[in-house]
């Protein structure tokens, strides 16, 4: 019973010394790439700025700091890659909300990763939206039907084949009875925007179609008369 009790004590005493070892940490110098991709465009955002987030125990250790190139690349040269797993790494592009004071929404996003993965080539995406879109339908003197009407919607198709999941159109109309009408629309995904326009004129209905892109930031007036 005694070697038993003995045995247990010696097993014990490992496990803590186990337990309480620092685990090792290897460096190694690396450089971590990637591209901004917009999701809007299916193609590289130039001119966005990316950060490296290097955390220690989940705790800001290091940040770095970039600029996306012409064909929306990014690369961080001579970074401490740890072997350790107490660090984390994550890939980081600010959003901005898009909401007053004339600025230009914008979602980022963060992309974690471990020491494992730091030679991957990372794709980061993005949504860049337009500012602002001033819509008029202009209802001419020859229409006598007051019931006529004239229904306007514009589709982000690129943007909705990536993200399916959230809103990619906006739309308005009017009514003959109300004449001219002028809206405004803002704070969506930039790119080309398909049109339908659906109209009513001296009671006979069309559907036609138009498009119009929209950079990011855009500030655009489209006019159609009916």
């Amino acid at each position: 019973m005694k070697k038993l009790y003995y045995l247990s004590f010696i097993l014990l005493i490992l496990f803590l010394a186990n337990s309480c070892r620092k685990e090792d940490d290897t460096v190694s110098t690396q450089t971590i790439s990637g591209m901004v991709y917009n999701q809007c465009t299916d193609s590289g955002l130039a001119n966005v700025q990316v950060f490296l987030k290097i955390n220690k125990d989940n705790s800001p250790f290091q940040s770095l700091e970039t600029t996306s190139g012409i064909n929306g690349t990014f690369s961080f040269s001579n970074v401490d890659i740890h072997s350790n797993s107490k660090f984390t790494y994550a890939i980081y592009i600010p959003s901005k909300s898009g909401i007053g004071g004339g600025e230009t929404g914008f979602n980022g996003t963060t992309l974690s990763f471990n020491n494992n993965e730091s030679s991957i080539f990372f794709k980061t995406r993005v949504t860049p939206k337009f500012l602002l879109i001033n819509v008029s339908t202009i209802y001419s003197n020859s229409v006598s039907n007051l019931n006529d009407s004239i229904v306007l919607i514009f589709s982000q198709k690129t943007f909705h084949k990536n993200i399916v999941d959230l809103p990619y159109t906006f739309g308005g109309g009017t009514y003959g009875i109300i004449g001219n009408s002028n809206y405004s629309q803002g704070n969506y995904p930039m790119g080309l925007y398909n049109i339908a326009i659906d109209k009513w004129k001296n009671g006979i209905h069309t559907n036609t179609q138009d498009s119009i892109y929209l950079g990011w930031g855009a500030t655009k007036p489209y006019t159609v008369n009916w």
